[in-house]
């Protein structure tokens, strides 16, 4: 038997782990589970702060060709990179402004994210600038963004995620 030496952090993220489905898992498979989270997370993170300074460009390391976006605020689903650069362009059609605030990201497992936080719109043409609470459920596949659902509240967002408040 391998003994190991946890922090308390350490020792609740892998009683975490366990928690969420991972018994008989080892730790060199928790800590791969929460190395790939953690890039995905990074990932996000990135693309945030590249969407907020106004780079729209879509990295192919970072989404799937195969991406499937639902959105709340725009309405409608957009599939594979190409509908997402229409979409974006759409974004920039309507909005002088479109910042996107991070306030929680939850880790669901390895490839699953639940962002929580904020977008702060301008209107192009009425310039009427308001701030709308948003919620990003994300599904990687290999570290690559493939499903984003956009929520205007957290609830339905915690629901599809199937977490509770």
């Amino acid at each position: 038997m391998v003994s190991c030496a946890f922090t308390r952090k350490e020792e609740r993220r892998f009683r975490d782990l366990l928690s969420l489905g991972l018994q008989g898992a080892t730790v060199l498979e928790a800590g791969y589970w929460q190395e790939m989270s953690q890039e995905n997370v990074e990932t996000v993170r990135r693309f945030f702060d590249r969407w907020n300074r106004g780079d729209r460009e879509i990295r192919a390391d970072e989404v799937d060709p195969e991406l499937e976006l639902h959105s709340q605020i725009m309405g409608g689903v957009v599939r594979g990179v190409d509908g997402l650069q229409a979409w974006f362009l759409e974004i920039e059609q309507q909005f002088e402004e479109w910042q996107q605030h991070i306030a929680e990201v939850r880790e669901l497992d390895r490839d699953r994210l639940l962002v929580i936080g904020e977008i702060h719109l301008r209107g192009r043409g009425s310039k009427v600038e308001f701030d709308q609470p948003m919620a990003w459920l994300m599904d990687f596949r290999d570290g690559r963004l493939l499903r984003l659902e956009t929520f205007v509240h957290r609830s339905e967002a915690l629901d599809a995620a199937g977490l509770q408040d």
